[in-house]
């Protein structure tokens, strides 16, 4: 028996292979995606999943962190590293928010939709002295 580790469901959702639970004699229960079993009587192999939601938080200003892959019902945290950025000695941009309404430079979320998939984008703003 085998199983893909990993089968992409639609753009930012994705299922990971857990493991094999198997009934019956001969059958196979563990975390291998692929085994050999022997056939000497009527078994029933299960593929269990996990589901998992791409989170993206990008900012084209500064570092970000909290971006990635996680497990259905996960809290996560998300952040910039620098809320201010010096463009000359006249002109910086300012951390106004993220695109899920947090004003803060870093947050909490819960994954659990795709619609999490590119959810937080910085947005800035340019003073001049």
């Amino acid at each position: 028996i085998s199983a893909p580790l990993i089968v992409y469901i639609a753009p930012g959702e994705r299922e990971v292979f857990e493991g094999w639970s198997g009934k019956g004699v001969g059958s196979y229960t563990g975390p291998s995606n692929s085994t050999s079993i022997n056939v000497d009587s009527n078994i029933t192999e299960t593929a269990n999943w996990e589901l998992e939601y791409l989170l993206n938080v990008s900012s084209p200003y500064s570092s970000t962190y909290g971006g990635g892959w996680y497990k259905n019902g996960s809290t996560v945290n998300y952040g910039l590293d620098n809320s201010t950025i010096y463009i000359n000695s006249s002109s910086r941009l300012d951390f106004l928010g993220w695109s899920n309404g947090n004003k803060n430079i870093s947050g909490e979320i819960k994954v659990n939709s795709p619609y999490n998939y590119n959810l937080c984008n910085a947005k800035f703003c340019e003073y001049k002295q």
